[in-house]
């Protein structure tokens, strides 16, 4: 992995796919996610672990941002397929982050 700055485009990109956003809801990085993310996957699997999500992001054909919306979508996808136990944890941890956010409760509790 290189640096810091592709690496957090990546966890930003990548958790944008997961939690893409619409109309009054925030996209997953805008909440902050990725760095919940990233914080959560040096806690369940150590300190090579952010750099290992970025890695196997690349080998499934990242960087997302120069993609559209159906290349992200299958590089995700690719990602589950291959590594089916660090998605789960992504994914996850992702949506946790993203609905323990304080904007996203609001957001929900005025639903009713």
């Amino acid at each position: 992995m290189t640096g810091g700055a592709e690496l957090a485009a990546l966890l930003r990109d990548l958790v944008d796919v997961l939690v893409p956003g619409a109309g009054p809801w925030p996209s997953a990085s805008v909440a902050g996610v990725h760095g919940v993310l990233a914080m959560r996957l040096l806690d369940e699997r150590g300190e090579q672990a952010v750099d290992g999500l970025g890695e196997a992001l690349l080998r499934c054909g990242a960087p997302l941002g120069p993609l559209d919306a159906q290349s992200r979508i299958a590089v995700v996808q690719r990602l589950e397929r291959e590594q089916p136990a660090l998605f789960k944890l992504v994914r996850d941890a992702s949506y946790i982050a993203y609905y323990e956010n304080p904007a996203v409760v609001r957001g929900v509790q005025a639903l009713g």
